[in-house]
């Protein structure tokens, strides 16, 4: 367990409240760049760490020069160096900038079937985080997907098994150790059997105590075991534990008594973001922070921007000063994030940014993916022969994704074979004449549970063309809401190098190997029972 040294300790009694009540706090800004009036507030905040996003992360050299600004904003203001941390998952989960390794989501990983690739992943994966300057990664993902209504959490998991998840989270944490980022494992106790999105509002889980530790809880144990330097916590209600729902994050059974106590975990805990409505729409956002802090969080994720930070630093120093155990636990708290800095981030260096997005890590990255891409199953259509034409749709509602699926098929086929490329928007019915006198038509869906509108058009495709192929570029249980394709191929992963994977699939220059879910097989296996 990792003890709170002395001189830490020492170090906390001499700071000020206003100097202790900042550590704790992980601030958000607005864009690339600080303006002054942020510039303001950091100083006088003081924040131990940021969450950075895609809005801040425009720019390999904006983001460096920004990771940069704030090092030395807080080490001129505290001389300690903040923690910078993000969501670099892969997949659709991607925070740095495209000029990086566009690496593929954990799902796409766990169905390459081995857990070496999942370090070669989280190694390559640190080494261009800590190229920009940023030191905390909030992955890997530990929820098991075991529900394929789960609006959230999908490809973002390794797999929707608890042992696929333990072996492959592990191997994750030893690669972003052995690229020297802190790695953080989320979203505890598990956010897989949810089919509410706590972005959106509160989750319920009902699961008891026997079936979280033998399901849920295996992977948060194992990357305990592991190593895993701090674990992130959801806001999702578990009505065994707390009766009245109430988000795991501001809960103290789940927290202090569950995580920290049961399962002795001695790193950083940290809450979700605040924003989100699952928290959001029940707590004002001073109210939720003092709440998680008392529960037994380290750290409290303020993503709203520096006033929001502002005002969660206020409410916390007037909580400590009116409330001797509060303040005696926001010391305990600050000491613990004041620990981690100095053992973890003493030797933090940054390697050129030339080694983002290189050849060799876009190659290793390739490779990877070659045996991720799956086919569910084919009823003899594929690989497309060379003299029947084809017609390309996008029902992906995502303009980059569809720009990437034409320049992919392009690469792929000849313009005498691809006779048509088709974007379908929400709301407006595909244009299906070329359908009609196209021998095969392509289609590439996303996440179709978040586009209702698009299930309508890619049904009337499949009605209308028999040999119809369905590439599912990232939920690969699109093929739950449309009529059964004739070939059914899942990439679980948008990303270019995954399209590009399928398109040489569909070609007969590649063959899937990528593991199938389960799950998804049996709903393949139904639907094909049933046509």
């Amino acid at each position: 367990m990792l003890s709170l040294p002395s001189s830490v300790m020492g170090r906390i009694s001499k700071m000020k409240l206003g100097e202790i009540a900042g550590e704790v706090i992980f601030a958000g800004i607005e864009g690339p760049t600080l303006t002054e009036g942020e510039r303001d507030v950091l100083r006088e905040v003081a924040p131990g760490g940021f969450v950075l996003f895609r809005k801040n992360l425009v720019t390999l050299e904006g983001a460096r020069s920004l990771c940069d600004d704030l090092t030395a904003l807080m080490e001129s203001k505290k001389g300690t160096r903040p923690f910078i941390a993000t969501d670099q998952e892969g997949g659709a989960v991607t925070r740095l900038p495209p000029e990086a390794t566009q690496f593929p989501s954990m799902m796409s990983v766990g169905a390459s079937q081995r857990p070496m690739n999942a370090f070669k992943v989280a190694t390559l994966m640190a080494t261009e985080l800590r190229a920009v300057g940023i030191n905390m990664d909030f992955a890997p993902v530990v929820d098991i997907n075991n529900n394929p209504d789960n609006p959230v959490i999908g490809t973002r998991s390794f797999w929707e098994d608890e042992k696929t998840v333990e072996q492959f989270s592990t191997k994750f944490i030893g690669g972003m150790r052995q690229g020297r980022v802190l790695s953080v494992a989320k979203h505890f106790p598990g956010h897989g059997d949810t089919d509410v999105d706590s972005h959106r509002d509160l989750p319920v889980m009902k699961h008891d105590i026997k079936r979280l530790e033998s399901v849920e809880l295996v992977p948060f144990r194992r990357a305990i075991s592991s190593g895993v330097d701090g674990i992130m916590v959801s806001h999702v209600a578990l009505t065994r534990l707390d009766p009245e729902p109430t988000p795991a994050s501001l809960s103290k059974n789940v927290v202090t008594g569950m995580l920290r106590r049961k399962l002795s975990f001695p790193g950083l805990i940290m809450t979700d973001s605040l924003t989100m409505r699952a928290v959001a729409d029940r707590f004002e956002v001073t109210e939720a922070a003092i709440k998680a802090l008392e529960a037994g969080n380290d750290i409290v994720l303020t993503c709203g921007g520096v006033k929001m930070a502002q005002e969660v630093h206020s409410a916390l120093v007037a909580k400590a000063r009116s409330d001797r155990m509060f303040a005696k636990k926001l010391r305990r708290r600050a000491a613990r994030v004041i620990a981690n800095k100095e053992s973890k981030l003493r030797n933090f260096r940054k390697p050129s940014l030339s080694i983002v997005g290189c050849n060799s890590h876009v190659s290793e990255i390739l490779r990877i993916v070659e045996g991720s891409v799956a086919t569910v199953y084919d009823d003899g259509i594929v690989p497309i022969h060379e003299r029947l034409r084809i017609a390309g749709f996008a029902a992906v509602n995502d303009r980059g994704l569809e720009d990437v699926i034409k320049e992919e098929l392009q690469a792929v086929f000849q313009p005498s074979q691809l006779i048509s490329y088709e974007e379908i928007a929400v709301g407006r019915s595909p244009t299906l004449g070329r359908a009609r006198v196209a021998d095969v038509c392509l289609v590439f869906t996303r996440d179709l549970h978040n586009n209702p509108g698009l299930v309508e058009a890619v049904n009337r495709i499949i009605g209308l063309k028999r040999r119809t192929v369905v590439i599912a570029t990232n939920n690969p249980h699109d093929l739950r809401r449309i009529r059964r394709p004739a070939a059914y191929i899942v990439t679980y992963s948008p990303g270019r190098l995954s399209i590009r994977v399928a398109m040489r699939t569909i070609s007969g220059d590649g063959r899937p190997s990528g593991a199938v879910l389960p799950s998804l097989r049996e709903t393949a296996e139904v639907r094909s029972a049933a046509k």
